[in-house]
């Protein structure tokens, strides 16, 4: 039953390929180029239920952004606010799952949408989560060569402790714009999404949510209280697991900033006494003071306008 599933899958493939005009690369060392391409295609395939020409369709529309966005090596563009959306969004891409899929996570519930938007635009937001697809790929190459199989899709987990509950319009805005964008734009990248130390209230803001979201990705997002550690580790390997959310991993700073473990103690935001880590300006989001600041260095690179 596999092999027929893998025959078909191959032969749609075949078929988009020769409606798309695409032709395979012929100086493709171990046909990798080849191989990407095919599963390329097989993606936005698979999101339209395996009718060509509606994947076609979803492609051209999916090149023809690429280009009008200018996306091309987005990742070796200059990103002045990444410090200042560090320190507002809190957010660590850490590990992998059991498959091999690298995991990110976010300290959402620490995020007030009206306090980030008097530092960045609403543009500015969608093309941070823009680069962070981006980065996700290549941490998905880079996951493809170490475990040597092909590693695809993406785990994201969002923590929502410290959740002051309000359905912010402009939150909604900007998730509503870049949900579209990963369905239309990067289909089949999500493998699991979770929602975690969610309390009850949250209820309400999933019911504005989830219509937004198709079937196929709903169906991926789990919504966990705060017994969470033994769903995450059913999927994520103890030692790829930052200790403070139920793992073993307490890895330090040294290695590459973009990829490293979470704070293992996690600073209260109402007590100033506590221990100092020089890491936290970039983990928990400051007050309007040290945003100030913050905003400050980047007006003297001239990265902000005045």
């Amino acid at each position: 039953q596999l092999q027929k599933v893998i025959s078909e899958e191959a032969a749609k493939v075949e078929q988009m390929r020769a409606e798309l005009g695409l032709v395979y690369p012929e100086d493709d060392k171990n046909n990798q180029r080849k191989f990407k391409l095919q599963l390329d295609m097989l993606r936005f395939l698979r999101a339209r239920k395996m009718v060509v020409a509606d994947a076609v369709k979803m492609y051209k529309t999916a090149e023809e952004w690429f280009q009008k966005e200018n996306l091309s090596n987005e990742l070796a563009k200059p990103d002045p606010l990444m410090r200042c959306f560090q320190t507002i969004t809190p957010h660590r891409n850490h590990g992998v799952d059991y498959h091999g899929n690298p995991v990110y996570y976010e300290r959402t519930g620490m995020v007030v949408v009206a306090n980030m938007l008097k530092h960045m635009s609403e543009d500015d937001v969608v093309r941070r989560h823009l680069r962070y697809l981006f980065y996700s790929m290549d941490r998905m190459a880079v996951s493809s060569k170490i475990h040597g199989k092909n590693v695809g899709k993406v785990v994201m987990i969002h923590d929502l402790a410290h959740l002051k509950f309000s359905v912010e319009t402009a939150g909604i805005k900007i998730f509503k714009k870049t949900v579209s964008y990963d369905q239309n734009y990067f289909p089949e990248r999500l493998h699991k999404a979770f929602i975690i130390n969610a309390p009850l209230s949250f209820r309400g803001a999933w019911a504005v949510i989830k219509p937004m979201l198709d079937a196929k990705t709903s169906k991926k997002i789990e919504i966990l209280g705060a017994n969470y550690q033994k769903r995450l580790l059913e999927v994520i390997p103890p030692s790829q697991l930052p200790a403070h959310y139920g793992g073993l991993c307490q890895c330090t700073y040294e290695n590459d900033p973009k990829d490293f473990c979470l704070p293992h103690k996690v600073r209260k935001l109402d007590d100033p006494d506590e221990e100092v880590n020089p890491e936290w300006p970039l983990i928990i989001p400051r007050s309007e003071e040290q945003m100030a600041e913050a905003k400050a260095i980047l007006e003297k690179a001239g990265a902000v306008t005045a």
